[in-house]
């Protein structure tokens, strides 16, 4: 017959077994919510990345004091744009 010490400690160690499962369980899930969350982030600024602006309302009159929001402008590519370029907000 074995004694009730040895019941004790299989008990014991038995807890140890369960822990360490646990943590290791912990761990992976975190690593999956950080993964998930990277991937959600760079989707997102993707997105961001893209709204970028394509176009511009140049202003035809080189006076910068006769500038106001009934001169004469056109729409142009910003890629078209230079130093200097008036332009309206």
């Amino acid at each position: 017959m074995l004694s009730p010490d040895f019941h004790m400690m299989v008990h014991t160690h038995v807890h140890n077994f369960e822990t360490s499962a646990f943590i290791i369980c912990v761990v992976l899930m975190g690593k999956f919510i950080e993964t998930f969350s990277k991937m959600k982030t760079v989707d997102k600024l993707s997105e961001l990345a893209s709204l970028k602006v394509t176009k511009a309302n140049l202003v035809l009159q080189k006076n910068p004091s006769k500038i106001n929001l009934n001169c004469k402008h056109k729409e142009t590519l910003v890629e078209l744009l230079e130093i200097k370029d008036y332009v309206l907000v």
